[in-house]
């Protein structure tokens, strides 16, 4: 890069992760007219890669290997990224391995919206404000929030539940207090749940809870009728226990989709909402 570039040891490098390296190619695409991503890829297969094989071939033979079996190429060319920590990141991806995209694809990295604990409603909106941090600007993505906020409060309890497993249900009961001190959020959740059915005697309507069951979870506001901050259930929160006007729709806003989200807007000095400013008021 700085032999092409004419540059005195500067480092292009972006970050590094165990068998892969991030380029800075900004000073090479500037040098490029019409579809950049295009050229790039081109000057990675006639410069880089020519350097890489060349450079594992020595290897191979400075280490008197059998035979050189150390192979390298390029993957994404990306015009947009954040980079939180390793293995955790997001691209906006134009060109793949030679593919260049007609739409730019999002690669996202050990980031909260490709965790199966995510709700599905909440993995699809934090994809889409991935999109927005990469593609368009703080505005957008502010307006994208306010009015996945309003969507939010109207979702069917299933689609905002964090999804979960559940163990430890008999090791955790109390036949007195109907869980034990130090039980988990979500089992505590799960125990209530079954409490809540065989106390009204809808155990033999509705499915209870077994170990190692599938369930979701949402926070509860407080003071309710389980006096519980939590409740889980092994699929639709049912009718009949007249919980639905107490769960806690902000708070599970919150640790579902905005907290992941923020991670992202802390690093970039974003905001989730507009600030209101002295100076926007005399203005």
């Amino acid at each position: 890069m700085n032999k092409y570039l004419k540059t005195d040891d500067v480092d292009y490098i972006v970050a590094v992760d165990t068998d892969s390296i991030y380029v800075n190619m900004a000073a090479v695409a500037k040098k490029f007219d019409g579809d950049v991503s295009a050229k790039l890829d081109d000057f990675c297969e006639t410069k880089m890669q020519p350097l890489l094989d060349k450079v594992y071939t020595k290897l191979a033979s400075d280490m008197n290997a059998y035979e050189q079996a150390m192979y390298m190429k390029r993957e994404a060319i990306s015009d947009s990224g954040v980079f939180i920590a390793k293995k955790r990141y997001m691209l906006n991806v134009l060109n793949n391995e030679g593919v260049q995209y007609s739409e730019p694809k999002i690669k996202i990295m050990g980031l909260e919206s490709v965790r199966s604990s995510t709700p599905s409603a909440c993995r699809e909106a934090i994809a889409e404000a991935f999109r927005i941090i990469l593609q368009k600007d703080e505005e957008a993505l502010q307006s994208f929030i306010s009015d996945f906020r309003d969507k939010f409060d109207v979702l069917p309890y299933e689609e905002i539940a964090r999804n979960s497993s559940v163990n430890g249900l008999t090791s955790y009961a109390d036949s007195v207090t109907i869980y034990k001190k130090g039980t988990p959020q979500h089992v505590r959740g799960a125990l209530m749940y079954n409490h809540l059915l065989r106390s009204q005697k809808l155990d033999k309507k509705l499915d209870l809870i077994w170990e190692g069951d599938k369930i979701k979870c949402c926070y509860m506001k407080k003071p309710n009728p389980t006096k519980e901050d939590i409740i889980s259930t092994p699929g639709k929160l049912p009718e009949m226990l007249g919980l639905h006007d107490f769960l806690d729709r902000e708070t599970q806003f919150n640790k579902t989709f905005l907290e992941p989200v923020k991670v992202i807007l802390d690093i970039m000095g974003w905001t989730d909402a507009p600030k209101n400013t002295l100076g926007g008021f005399f203005e």
